[in-house]
């Protein structure tokens, strides 16, 4: 058995912190036999330029029982000190389980858990954007990627250096394997969702040669090639049974699962053989191991942060931290704090009378008070966020004009002392409601609109309302959700709150008069977005038939001409904003969403959540800060 061993407490004192979790299970996993030095990979055409990869040197065979010893390479600092990348990190993982099972883009319960984020270190994506240089879509496992002319058939050409775990090199019959496999999950499986736009618009895939595939797709789709990087979109090796990945998983990535105890972590030590190389051509991952600890409590994540006893608290343990940025200043002062915009919050109802009359879906709009979302659930964090649009300080190219967002019906705010607009929405939040109101005609009019609809609030024709929602990231969002309509409309509202799993499960079936869930999660293209409101592919399950929706979302998407992209773009947005939706949006997230120790070094967080989130192949512990820790 392959066990990595922890020199002195650290991994002690972490089962301390963890000891609640229970124990258990110690499965083996088979030696990994030795690499095949590879050709180096050519530059990525169509898309933005990766940094060729030297040829890889042959690593020595895998011995049972490793001890974690010091990465070899030093790099000397400006003062000129010695740090010696490596060591063993100890990050904090969201999750209820531990388990040999490993299911990101194809599900199966009855094979075990899906423990998504131990995939995203043991597997690699057919793209990624590029974390190291400014999220930059490019080849991963690929080294181009190119349409014809018609923008409805891709060429992939995997990259000739790649291999898998076992020595194995990736070829064209591995992409082929996967790509089937998403277009037709086989028997018991399902699709996730961030992949479902890949299966919803290939229709065939064709080996050209060993290393290169062909893709046909259904018609135009210029926005697709950003939805070959989401993070479930991993890839698995077609000589191994689609089980046998998930229940004894080995991939191309930086790191192997080698022991798992189980309910209590994950265990990781680096893959010898891994074929992607460092900024000057130096052998990957720097890290030595990884142990992700299971917990369901963000304030023993804290806790375990301020001790030290933890590295990481990073991307979905965001919750952790968020709102503690003056306790982890006085505390923690050489922390570093990552910021990031990501997902949205909204809500919607069911294609259901009375609430499917566009007047009713129009006033929720209007009364959303969106500054109370991110001031009361998000502790001041976050944006006024309306879902599916990107506005200018998000940094995107795509993004409609800050002032013109501000200034639409249901995102006005009023300065309290002038009665003047705002059309900053960053000096809204930073003053929040003790400076700022919302326009009272927003609430004067989407009340019009309910009467117009036969629900008037003032008269009491306005029936309760159930709001479902999630237990795990939404409590706080339908909490204020709850308080903002019954104090704006004087109704009765009934929060039904399930776990994460039987939520998702219920906003799925449309089993809900109401729903809160996340809205939208941003890309670099903004198709990522706008995808969520065409017919049946809504994270809430809304149920409603959008044919214009579906119309305006096809032509932005097949239009070859980036200046008529970006104005069909434009204009989808502001259908989105004006409230033409079944989805209402609540707050968008940006701000705290992880910290990681002063010794943790290297390690990129995201802008987007929708795409490869863990790339800790170029991570590494400053030995020189940690001497005696591991």
């Amino acid at each position: 058995m392959r066990r990595l061993t922890v020199l002195g407490t650290l991994g002690m004192v972490v089962a301390l912190l963890v000891a609640a979790c229970g124990g258990g299970g110690d499965p083996t996993a088979t030696p990994i036999p030795t690499a095949t030095p590879q050709p180096t990979a050519t530059p990525l055409p169509g898309v933005a330029t990766a940094t060729p990869q030297p040829t890889s040197t042959p690593q020595p065979t895998a011995t049972p029982q490793p001890t974690i010893t010091p990465f070899p390479t030093a790099t000397v600092t400006p003062a000129g000190g010695v740090i010696q990348r490596g060591g063993v990190m100890v990050t904090a993982m969201r999750d209820t389980t531990a388990a040999f099972s490993v299911q990101n883009a194809l599900r199966n319960p009855a094979l075990g858990g899906a423990h998504t984020w131990a995939g995203k270190k043991i597997y690699q994506g057919i793209m990624w954007n590029d974390p190291y240089d400014n999220h930059l879509l490019k080849g991963y496992l690929v080294e181009s990627a190119e349409f014809n002319a018609a923008a409805d058939e891709i060429t992939f050409r995997v990259r000739p250096e790649a291999v898998w775990a076992d020595g194995t090199p990736v070829t064209a019959q591995d992409l082929k394997f996967n790509l089937d496999n998403w277009v037709n999950p086989p028997g018991d499986f399902v699709l996730t969702t961030a992949v479902r736009p890949i299966s919803t618009s290939v229709t065939r895939t064709v080996i050209v040669d060993e290393r290169t595939v062909r893709v046909t797709l259904k018609g135009p789709d210029v926005s697709i090639l950003n939805s070959f990087s989401q993070y479930d979109a991993l890839l698995w090796p077609a000589h191994r049974t689609i089980e046998e990945s998930i229940t004894s998983p080995m991939g191309s990535g930086g790191f192997e699962l080698i022991d798992v105890d189980t309910d209590v972590k994950f265990t990781f030590i680096k893959n010898p053989n891994f074929w992607w190389k460092g900024p000057q051509g130096e052998q990957l991952p720097y890290l030595d191991g990884i142990e992700s600890i299971i917990f369901t409590d963000g304030n023993r994540v804290f806790a375990g942060i301020l001790t030290g006893q933890l590295d990481v608290a990073h991307g979905e343990w965001g919750a952790a931290v968020r709102t503690r940025r003056d306790e982890i200043a006085r505390r923690m002062p050489n922390a570093i704090l990552q910021d990031r915009f990501a997902t949205a919050n909204g809500w919607a109802f069911t294609d259901t009378a009375p609430w499917n009359d566009p007047n009713v879906m129009k006033a929720m709009h209007l009364i959303n008070d969106r500054l109370a979302f991110v001031e009361l659930a998000r502790g001041g964090e976050g944006t006024l966020d309306p879902s599916g649009v990107l506005y200018s300080a998000s940094g995107n190219v795509w993004a409609l004009p800050m002032d013109e967002i501000m200034s639409t019906p249901g995102f006005r705010y009023l300065n309290r002392a002038t009665g003047e607009l705002e059309t900053d929405q960053f000096k809204i939040i930073e003053g929040a409601s003790e400076v700022y109101m919302r326009d009272p005609a927003d609430l004067i009019e989407a009340k019009r609109l309910l009467t117009a609809a036969g629900l008037n609030p003032d008269t009491g024709d306005f029936p309760d309302l159930t709001v479902l929602s999630d237990n795990l990231y939404n409590e706080g969002n339908v909490t204020v959700l709850a308080g903002v309509l019954a104090d704006q409309l004087g109704i009765k509202v009934v929060i039904d709150l399930k776990d994460f799993a039987s939520a998702q499960e219920q906003r799925g079936d449309g089993n809900f008069q109401a729903a809160l869930s996340w809205s939208y999660t941003p890309g670099f293209d903004p198709s990522n977005s706008l995808r969520w409101y065409t017919t049946d592919t809504h994270y809430i399950g809304h149920q409603f038939q959008l044919p214009s929706w579906d119309a305006a979302f096809t032509e932005q998407n097949q239009e070859t001409d980036p200046v008529k992209r970006k104005q069909l773009v434009d204009d989808f947005q502001r259908r989105i904003l004006a409230g033409e939706t079944p989805v209402m949006s609540l707050a968008g997230t940006f701000g705290l969403n992880g910290i990681n120790r002063e010794w943790i070094r290297n390690l990129p967080l995201p802008v987007i959540s929708l795409t490869t989130v863990w790339y800790w192949d170029q991570t590494w512990i400053d030995r020189d800060l940690t001497e005696g820790r591991n």
